[in-house]
């Protein structure tokens, strides 16, 4: 037998040692099981193993000290989702063949070894939440120069761990193919190298929940085929770089969270694949550009509360056709609540509390069928609480608090059914 597959039944008990018998076995599939145990030694004498699955069990163990060396054909080495614990062994270097090597979420501790160097055919590296750690101030450059020598790399997956330091320089010396860096929710600090506009194929970057500050680069517009950029929960300031603009295939953007000031860049109208703008929670100032109200391409939410802005809403923002989300709350917004939002036909949350809005809610508005949360609370609206809000068959939650409205909510002005009303 040259290949066992089983994945996606409803196996339990623990894998076999029997197994270790069947020397000619290529590929081992046993993902997505309910395993239990420690994997079997005499698995390890079956050096003709290529392909290794185990994903998704309730496996436990260590992974042995001559590992690379007892299963030297190894190309696939897949036990993320499991109980497995202990250090990665050195030995993992002598797995020259090694393509993917995929451990996340399990209890892996101690530093990368520098012998995964060696791997100059690895290409998918997913070690994420893990207590990977590194000791030494300087061990995450060390990490990123060891790994900087696997020249295939695409994916590199280090985000829930336990590294701490600088962001290396030498980030700019990874390999040219990588397409995905993770590296989120970590105790990283430093700033956002300017070498990053080297990785000419990253799709995705991801440095989410870290301590990094200063600026974001303007070399990361050189990155054209950015699809995603998660930056937020970090210390960055200085202004969004406007070479964001030239990402034409950019379509999540969150960089929420932070210290950047000073103006929207006009230049995120370029930007025409965007799905989610989320700039919340910086020190943004200035008007809300037009152009960003050009993007009828944002579906999943615009975000740009808990800021500075200032300035109305421009009737443009009924191009946004197919939002789903739209939080403007907490700036400085003035005048009035724009007709065109009743163009939104899918949108399902829209909050625009804590601005200085006036005058009445649209008699339009009765046209956001899908809206299922409405806030806003703490502006300056005034005239009679509209009737068609007791229509709104899909709202759950209301809340008009803190204006100036004529007339009190009650049963006899506006029939609310089960809403929750503040």
């Amino acid at each position: 037998m040259s290949v066992l597959s089983l994945s996606f039944n409803k196996l339990s008990g623990s894998i076999p040692y029997e197994l270790g018998q069947l020397y000619k076995l290529r590929v081992l599939q046993l993902p997505n099981n309910n395993l239990t145990g420690m994997v079997p030694t005499q698995l390890y004498n079956i050096s003709s193993l290529r392909v290794v699955s185990l994903i998704t069990n309730q496996l436990h163990g260590t992974l042995a000290p001559d590992f690379g060396l007892a299963l030297p054909n190894l190309e696939d080495f897949s036990i993320s989702v499991n109980h497995f614990y202990g250090p990665i062994p050195s030995s993992i270097g002598n797995a020259s063949r090694l393509w993917k090597f995929s451990i996340g979420q399990n209890s892996i501790n101690g530093p990368i070894p520098k012998s995964l160097g060696n791997l100059n055919d690895l290409r998918i590296f997913a070690a994420a939440r893990n207590p990977l750690e590194t000791k030494s101030g300087n061990e995450l450059s060390n990490i990123i120069n060891t790994l900087s020598n696997c020249s295939n790399l695409r994916t590199l997956g280090l985000g829930v761990n336990n590294f701490s330091g600088l962001l290396p320089n030498s980030i700019a010396n990874l390999s040219k193919v990588l397409s995905q860096f993770c590296l989120s929710e970590n105790d990283v600090s430093g700033s956002i190298p300017v070498g990053i506009g080297n990785l000419l194929n990253l799709q995705i970057v991801s440095v989410y929940g870290n301590m990094l500050s200063g600026s974001i680069p303007e070399s990361i517009g050189k990155l054209s085929k950015l699809e995603e950029i998660y930056m937020y929960t970090n210390k960055l300031s200085g202004k969004i770089p406007s070479s964001i603009g030239n990402l034409s295939q950019l379509s999540i953007l969150q960089l929420y969270d932070n210290k950047l000031e000073e103006r929207i860049p006009d230049s995120l109208g370029n930007c025409k694949r965007l799905k989610q703008l989320h700039l919340g929670y910086n020190n943004l100032t200035g008007t809300i550009p037009g152009q960003v109200f050009g993007l009828s391409s944002l579906s999943i939410g615009l975000f740009l509360g808990g800021n500075q802005l200032t300035g109305p809403i421009p009737m443009q923002i009924g191009n946004l056709i197919n939002l789903g989300l739209l939080n403007l709350q907490d700036n400085k917004l003035s005048g009035g609540i724009p007709e065109t939002l009743s163009k939104f036909q899918v949108l399902e949350i829209l909050s625009l509390a804590g601005n200085h809005f006036e005058g009445t809610i649209p008699e339009s508005l009765n046209q956001l069928k899908g809206i299922q949360f409405l806030d806003l609370s703490r502006n300056s609206l005034s005239g009679q609480i509209p009737k068609f809000l007791g229509e709104l068959n899909s709202l759950q939650s209301l809340n008009l608090s803190y204006n100036m409205f004529e007339e009190e909510l009650n049963g006899e002005a506006v029939y609310l059914g089960n809403l929750y009303v503040d």
